[in-house]
């Protein structure tokens, strides 16, 4: 498989896309994994801050270097991960994990602290393509202003 046809797999599956770059250059402020050509070479590194921390793989064939990206992407959780919800108040993420849960949508919650220890605020990830049930279930439930 070639770069464009990877890319094209890893949107068809619903990856997400903050979670790898496979052209140009890594962005200078995510962690992610890349893929590049480098005279001639495709190398697979891990990304953090903007800097080519890891080399995971180095291949000649763009074929083979495809194949390695696109399974190291498989195995690693929060490459399909996508955020549906960040709430301040914990009782509308409640809410919101609850219609998931009723609607079999597998998710994960957790809790950050976003303005300190005493400021969390709770997000709920799906994975794959439930992205797109996920979205549309949250936005028909969410509460209207009166």
């Amino acid at each position: 498989m070639r770069i464009s046809e990877l890319k094209r797999r890893l949107a068809k599956e619903h990856f997400n896309p903050n979670a790898y770059s496979l052209d140009g250059a890594p962005s200078l402020s995510d962690d992610r994994f890349h893929l590049e050509e480098d005279g001639g070479v495709f190398k697979i590194f891990y990304v953090e801050r903007g800097k080519k921390e890891q080399l995971l793989g180095a291949y000649e064939d763009e074929s083979d270097a495809c194949d390695a990206f696109y399974d190291l992407l498989r195995k690693v959780d929060h490459a399909k991960a996508h955020m549906v919800g960040f709430f301040e108040d914990v009782t509308r993420a409640d809410t919101a994990a609850t219609l998931l849960e009723d609607h079999a949508i597998d998710y994960k919650r957790d809790s950050i602290p976003y303005g300190g220890p005493n400021d969390p605020r709770h997000r709920l990830f799906v994975f794959g393509a439930d992205v797109i049930r996920a979205e549309k279930l949250l936005d028909d439930n969410e509460p209207k202003e009166r």
